[in-house]
């Protein structure tokens, strides 16, 4: 979907602090640019002719720790939320380096969530510039960073809901493969094509079915492109040509 409003995007924002996020070009540019990338993929490349995933599988993956009180102050105060973005991602793929810890949240739990990570000694760095009705801030205690995505209405529910039974990111809620494909295949940035490619590949037929109904739910102009990242994920992870 490259323009209008998505199904769960509210009318009008109430979140914002009056401070103007990041320049962010429109969203149809960078699903181009993606469909450009895919269109080339698709001539180019050939089965397993990806990195050494197999190496890339054993890399360990690491979880910050340095956010711990403010873990403690969201759950002190109720607030839910799943571990979000690369080290969500990781997960699901062979581990990719990534110094970033994105939390999403419902929308309507920002706010809350940003005076909670103040509380734990957090700076406000100032918002985020996303897609799709998204808000977020970005947090800095150090030289740690965090950034704070509120995810708005029945995406929201159901993204913070389905990660409370996964906490697979050391023992913290982590967004499920289907809800975190909708975020990232939003996002539309180059790095979240590249995890998409190897999130699907790696899936199983069950998990690949659950990510094909969520995405036909949320994003049902995308389906078309969730099918060719699949395709290309599998052919990644598939035997590489025989010799000539």
């Amino acid at each position: 979907m490259t323009g209008g409003r998505y199904p769960w995007q509210m009318a009008e924002s109430q979140h914002s602090n009056g401070v103007d996020p990041p320049y962010l070009p429109p969203r149809s540019q960078r699903v181009l640019a993606r469909q450009a990338m895919l269109a080339f993929s698709g001539r180019r490349q050939r089965g397993g002719s990806g990195s050494d995933l197999e190496h890339l599988s054993r890399r360990p993956r690491l979880v910050p720790s340095w956010a711990d009180e403010a873990i403690r102050e969201w759950r002190r105060a109720g607030i839910r939320f799943g571990v979000a973005g690369g080290l969500a991602a990781n997960n699901y793929m062979p581990p990719r380096n990534t110094d970033d810890f994105d939390v999403a949240l419902q929308l309507a739990d920002l706010s809350a969530a940003g005076g909670a990570a103040a509380a734990a000694g957090w700076q406000h760095l100032g918002p985020l510039a996303l897609y799709g009705g998204l808000e977020g801030s970005a947090w800095k205690n150090g030289d740690d960073e965090l950034d704070l995505i509120g995810v708005p209405g029945e995406l929201g529910e159901q993204t913070v809901a389905q990660a409370q039974d996964n906490c697979i990111t050391a023992g913290l809620p982590t967004v499920t493969l289907p809800f975190l494909v909708v975020l990232k295949l939003i996002a539309a940035r180059p790095a979240d094509t590249a995890d998409l490619s190897r999130m699907l590949g790696k899936a199983d037929d069950a998990a690949l079915e659950r990510t094909r109904e969520v995405v036909g739910r949320f994003l049902r102009d995308e389906v078309a492109e969730l099918e060719q990242f699949i395709a290309f994920g599998r052919l990644e992870y598939g035997p590489a040509d025989p010799p000539a």
